[in-house]
């Protein structure tokens, strides 16, 4: 048997690493041209979804009624607020916590504080009533339609403060007797809140719902608001408006991942990420990262950063295919939110991304947040029943025998438990108990109860005298 010459055999070698070099380039090439084509057709309908979300929220510019709001909100000015906010959290988390239609008076310093604002407050109301325009402060959502995660969100902070201090003025004045001062400066504070409700942001719409218990919370005190009120509390479906919402967190994640590859650097991709993670990758995709990361985390973020910067044309059709698969198991998702009973469970839909699917398995769960919306239409179901009950006994000066329309439109098969008791007290419960009720319950939410004792006809109207 012959001895192969080395030279031969080192040739051989060389020869194999060739074909083999020239064949992983032809697979390449085939994975990135063909890959990249039929993510391009399997992009269509997306884009076309983008298009559509584009032309139902085009941009806006501030109207009219907002530009001469701005000068009487900064007129009102909170840059004191500080000193005083834990002292308003603590009174109005009491008071809106009760289940009946007591309300006792705020700590002095609250009280101080209140008067001061009073001038500013009465313009404000005069300037919001007398100019019928809900104001708007403009929508500009290129940032979702260009996936550009670097974009500033809003700024909402002050929205939810100043709904607090109008809260305690409403309540002020209530306590006081100042019953029609009251309800108009509930149309005040319903006014200012409703673009939050209306905006295509998700942002925008958890600071709404965050922002909504405490004019219905205040509702539930006050007696013989107009009947408008009523219609208004449920004419809004706020499952709707989120998960129209969350569709264009969805569609700006895509725009994100589907050029992420070619268009990201690694300094941009820090820019993008979380600045306080400590992260840049995962802190885009994963639904928990640790603080502060762990050796391990920055390993992977490393690893995981770089290999998308330094080998773009191989990693891109991967990174579009889980764009286009996220994108449609988020829109299943929606579509089962619209069907769920929440009462049952608050539990988010499952998402199925497909098996090799990294991004989309390790991404934000959103959806949940559908709940947060319904049980704030909860809320405000119970906040309607409560006013229609006072109303039908301000017409006779006693607690009707019985209320018609008690059903719940947002838990299905179950409805609202009117009764009155020997002595006088009426009461309204709900038929069911939810499983997440003790918990949320914990974290300041508005009861899911109500009683009172003296029906609104017999309550003096212009008192001074604190309600006791």
């Amino acid at each position: 048997m012959g001895i192969q010459n080395p030279s031969f055999r080192r040739k051989k070698y060389l020869k194999f690493l060739g074909g083999s070099a020239v064949g992983l380039a032809g697979l390449l090439a085939v994975w990135i041209v063909g890959g990249n084509y039929i993510a391009s057709v399997q992009e269509k309908e997306i884009e076309q979804d983008l298009a559509a979300y584009a032309q139902r929220f085009p941009k806006t510019e501030p109207n009219d009624a907002a530009l001469k709001l701005g000068p009487s909100l900064a007129k009102v000015g909170l840059v004191d607020w500080g000193s005083f906010s834990q002292e308003l959290n603590q009174y109005l988390d009491a008071e809106i916590a009760k289940p009946n239609d007591t309300v006792n008076p705020p700590p002095e310093k609250l009280q101080r504080y209140l008067a001061s604002k009073q001038t500013a407050l009465a313009k404000l109301r005069q300037q919001v009533l007398i100019n019928n325009e809900v104001p708007h402060w403009g929508t500009d959502i290129t940032w979702i339609l260009e996936g550009d995660m670097t974009a500033p969100l809003p700024a909402y902070l002050w929205q939810v403060n100043f709904q607090k201090l109008l809260a305690l003025d409403i309540l002020e004045k209530y306590r006081k007797g100042q019953t029609e001062a009251a309800a108009e400066m509930l149309e005040v504070s319903w006014k200012i809140n409703q673009p939050l409700t209306e905006s295509p942001l998700l942002i925008s719409q958890l600071v709404g719902l965050i922002v909504t218990k405490y004019p219905a919370g205040v509702m539930r005190k006050v007696d013989r608001l107009p009947a408008q009120w009523q219609q208004r509390l449920l004419e809004r479906d706020y499952r709707e408006s989120v998960l129209t919402s969350l569709q264009g967190e969805y569609l700006s994640k895509f725009k994100f991942s589907q050029d992420f590859a070619w268009k990201y650097s690694w300094s941009s991709i820090l820019e993008a990420s979380d600045p306080f993670s400590g992260l840049g990758i995962l802190s885009l995709f994963q639904t928990e990262t640790n603080y502060p990361p762990t050796l391990k985390d920055k390993i992977l973020d490393w690893t995981l950063s770089h290999v998308l910067v330094w080998f773009k044309p191989v990693i891109k059709p991967y990174v579009r295919f889980c764009a286009i698969d996220t994108y449609h198991a988020y829109k299943r998702s929606l579509a089962a939110s619209r069907q769920q009973n929440f009462c049952a469970s608050d539990s988010a839909p499952a998402k199925d991304f497909a098996w090799w699917n990294y991004i989309g398995r390790t991404s934000t769960n959103l959806p949940s947040q559908t709940s947060k919306a319904a049980k704030s239409m909860l809320d405000l179901e119970l906040t309607q029943k409560i006013l229609q009950v006072k109303a039908l006994a301000a017409q006779t000066g006693k607690w009707p025998a019985s209320v018609p329309d008690m059903k719940s439109s947002i838990c299905p098969g179950s409805k609202w438990l009117y009764r009155v008791a020997p002595d006088g007290t009426m009461s309204i419960s709900f038929s069911e108990k939810p499983k997440w009720l003790e918990e949320r319950l914990k974290y300041k939410g508005l009861p899911f109860t109500y009683s009172d004792k003296t029906p609104p006809q017999l309550k003096n109207r212009t008192s001074t005298r604190p309600k006791r």
